[in-house]
């Protein structure tokens, strides 16, 4: 009786029976019950953050690794007395996040790698508590700029130059081009790109590379440079370009060219006869 006193007075109809069916909703709860599901939904959650995070160190792992072995095998071919090497760098805003996982889960994926160990702290934690919230209250691509490894890292090219004099000079490939040409800062990635794809094939590998609009900013100069390399290490290369200067520095070229409003196209094949310093026609197609 003194519970039903709680539904008159000053109360409609309306109101009373929609208070009565909340409060019968909530009397017979067993709060024991409750809070074991709320323990289980933290477990799974819990479990859940550090398979998440684990991934990303994976991942991050897999990369530095892949990087360490391209650096090796660029250190032993010198491009133009120079030795490039692919930095990694964590960004400044996301430092805190990444040494937080890396201090956390680095020694469960890197176990048995290496012999240096990480030790966590409490701000880590804090820090990957506060990560995770903000995931879970993120969308689209606020979510993935945590939830991929490459958002907390950067990349950077490295040239190093032993001196005449013994000493060995390091530039950065980004600070060196800001006076530089856009040639000079292309010409090290077709090196790495090269050696990359040298790794993926193996020793008998069958040795090609496909490149379009190549060399668009280097000059002759550097273009033959490049393509040189490419024959040092046995790298046969198809590409794909508008310039008209290349034809003394490729084999064989295809020169394709459409009949003015028709949609017939002729392909010329030449040859560059160094006898002749000058293209050879091999056969001509329409």
């Amino acid at each position: 009786k003194t519970k039903d006193k709680l539904f008159v007075g000053g109360m409609d109809e309306e109101a009373k029976n929609r208070i009565k069916t909340q409060y019968d909703k909530l009397k017979d709860v067993d709060l024991t019950d409750t809070q074991k599901k709320i323990d289980e939904i933290n477990e799974k959650l819990e479990k859940s953050k550090d398979s998440f995070f684990s991934s990303i160190y994976k991942d991050y792992d897999n990369a530095s690794n892949t990087i360490k072995e391209l650096n090796h095998k660029l250190s032993k071919v010198p491009f133009c007395g120079d030795i490039i090497k692919i930095k990694i760098n964590v960004k400044k805003e996301m430092s805190t996040y990444f040494e937080a996982i890396r201090n956390c889960y680095a020694d469960e994926i890197e176990s048995g790698k290496t012999s240096k160990s990480y030790e966590s702290t409490k701000s880590d934690h804090d820090a990957l508590e506060k990560l995770f919230k903000n995931m879970l209250n993120a969308s689209g691509s606020e979510l993935s700029k945590y939830e991929n490894y490459k958002n907390y890292i950067d990349t950077e090219v490295l040239l190093t130059r032993e001196m005449e004099d013994g000493t060995v000079k390091t530039r950065s490939l980004e600070k060196d081009n800001k006076s530089n040409s856009g040639g000079q800062e292309q010409t090290p990635y077709y090196i790495i790109l090269a050696i990359s794809l040298l790794s993926s094939f193996g020793d008998d590998g069958l040795r090609i590379m496909l490149l379009d609009e190549a060399f668009s900013k280097m000059d002759n100069a550097r273009t033959t440079q490049v393509l040189n390399f490419f024959k040092e290490i046995n790298m046969q290369v198809i590409m794909s370009t508008m310039r008209t200067d290349m034809f003394s520095l490729v084999d064989i070229t295809h020169v394709f060219k459409r009949y003015e409003d028709t949609t017939k196209v002729q392909v010329l094949t030449t040859q560059y006869d160094n006898s002749k310093g000058k293209s050879v026609e091999i056969v001509s197609v329409a």
